[in-house]
């Protein structure tokens, strides 16, 4: 997805609503890979694969989340992001859950045991559904709040012509 963000706004567009609200998506969506990894899957990474974390893990899971997060705060004009562009940042990690549910209800293959159903059952799993959506919000709105106030710091400061 970052990949595919950054291919697209180096293509000429005067459309910013769409590249803010899809700038947003691609933020939390790469916030949540990196925030994942770190704090539920790389302490037992070991556990499940049997091997420390590779390099291609990190490039992934820390380097790509920070550069993108860091793109953002250091190069994307503040004050574009709007309160309701939430409702479609969170469309993305729901839809990555239920196909990810499906095929392993239909493959018995889940890419993590918190979504495991036939390790921890349904319910633990929607519960842990809920749980993180809840905490992808908080993070949504914190990425919004900040863009908002860099917003206003930087229009009163004239720092953005």
């Amino acid at each position: 997805m970052v990949v595919l963000y950054l291919i697209y706004v180096i293509i000429p567009n005067k459309n910013n609503r769409f590249r803010t609200v899809a700038r947003g998506i691609v933020l939390l969506s790469i916030s949540i890979t990196g925030l994942v990894f770190h704090i539920m899957l790389a302490p037992e990474i070991k556990l499940f694969t049997g091997e420390n974390i590779s390099l291609t893990q990190h490039l992934t899971h820390t380097v790509a989340p920070i550069g993108f997060i860091l793109d953002w705060l250091l190069f994307d004009l503040k004050n574009q992001m709007r309160w309701k562009d939430l409702r479609f940042w969170v469309i993305h990690p729901l839809i990555y859950w239920v196909a990810f549910m499906i095929y392993g209800i239909i493959t018995g293959i889940y890419p993590y045991p918190f979504m495991d159903i036939n390790l921890i059952g349904l319910t633990a799993a929607i519960i842990w559904l809920a749980t993180l959506t809840f905490f992808f919000i908080l993070l949504g709105l914190l990425y919004i709040a900040i863009d908002i106030k860099l917003g206003k710091f930087n229009n009163s400061n004239n720092l953005i012509p």
